[in-house]
């Protein structure tokens, strides 16, 4: 009867962890998406703008802004 109590406990803990770390790995995959399509409107504007590609140390910037955007929401 005890042994049985401590596995039924055991899973228990397994299924809240494995539900927790489930969807931790959604809420980052999100973040991941927010920043890309923030970074892929500021590439299109700024093609639309200029007619050229915009340089690395652009994107860059951009990557950190927008991170730090969908980080405050």
């Amino acid at each position: 009867m005890r042994k049985d109590f401590v596995v039924c406990v055991l899973a228990g803990f397994v299924l809240a962890a494995l539900a927790y770390f489930t969807t931790q790995g959604s809420e980052y995959r999100e973040g991941v998406h927010a920043v890309s399509q923030c970074v892929s409107d500021h590439w299109v504007e700024y093609e639309d703008r200029t007619g050229r590609m915009p340089s690395v140390e652009l994107e860059k910037d951009w990557h950190k802004s927008c991170s730090i955007l969908v980080r405050s929401r």
